[in-house]
């Protein structure tokens, strides 16, 4: 290889683990923080939504969930669109009963 070669591969080579360290690898971890979000999710928790609507998870069903948006207001949404635990649901039964 003559050393204009060798600098056209470092030179790539240098790129692409730019290209790594900054697009691929931080999207990835938004990914497993959404992930552990929706994992996390349970009855009780108040939430923000990707539509920026607040709400209080009343069930999780898989990839679903029920969210009490307004006073006997309750929509069925994807567990993916919750953005933000904003307040979380009470440890203790007796707390639960005053939501």
């Amino acid at each position: 290889m003559n050393p204009g070669t060798t600098s056209i591969l470092l030179y790539f080579a240098v790129l692409a683990i730019a290209f790594y360290f900054l697009i691929i690898r931080p999207q990835q971890q938004r990914q497993r923080q959404q992930r552990e979000l929706v994992a996390k999710l349970k009855p009780g928790d108040r939430v923000l939504m990707a539509s920026g609507i607040f709400g209080t998870v009343r069930s999780v069903d898989g990839e679903k969930a029920r969210v009490k948006i307004a006073e006997g207001v309750e929509i069925e949404m994807l567990s993916a669109a919750v953005t933000q635990i904003v307040d979380a649901a009470p440890e203790t039964p007796d707390q639960l009963g005053q939501l």
